[in-house]
């Protein structure tokens, strides 16, 4: 996958600021993702992972879920990660978000036990999605777990 071909946050990168917004509104967002937190089992000192995490609501909900685990959210839109970085500033959460090329995750092999990814694959091609399945395997531990939550197809 590259950073050319995947669909911004609502579709249109002019939407972006009106993100958080406009999900609250529209559809269960945080009910989907507190689902998705209490289905993961997170525990005492994990990695975790938020694949695609966007403006960062579902990696700041597990990190005040489970203060104690080690989270690290990913996205390969720029301009999302700095809305998501400034909710983690005003809130003093110890959340690490990063941006990735959208080709390979920046993590060594099998370094988390459980991996987020919440409204995100559908904006993946199928073939990026194939692509971002293989690195996400790469670097969750051998008994660790990915938990998705997502819904529609891609247009791509």
């Amino acid at each position: 996958m590259n950073t050319q071909s995947y669909i911004p946050a609502l579709r249109f990168k002019w939407l972006t600021p009106l993100y958080d917004l406009l999900v609250g509104i529209t559809m269960p967002e945080r009910r989907i993702k507190k689902e998705l937190i209490g289905g993961a089992g997170l525990t005492y000192n994990q990695q975790v992972l938020d694949f695609g995490c966007g403006t960062a609501t579902l990696t700041m909900m597990a990190k005040e879920s489970y203060p104690a685990t080690h989270i690290t959210g990913i996205d390969v839109d720029e301009e999302i990660l700095q809305k998501a970085n400034a909710k983690v500033r005003k809130k003093e959460l110890n959340i690490k978000l990063l941006n990735y090329d959208g080709l390979q995750l920046p993590f060594l092999d099998n370094h988390f036990q459980t991996i987020l990814s919440c409204l995100v694959f559908h904006h993946l091609t199928t073939e990026n999605k194939k692509k971002a399945l293989a690195e996400l395997f790469r670097v969750v531990q051998k008994n660790g777990q990915l938990h998705i939550a997502d819904f529609g197809r891609s247009a791509l």
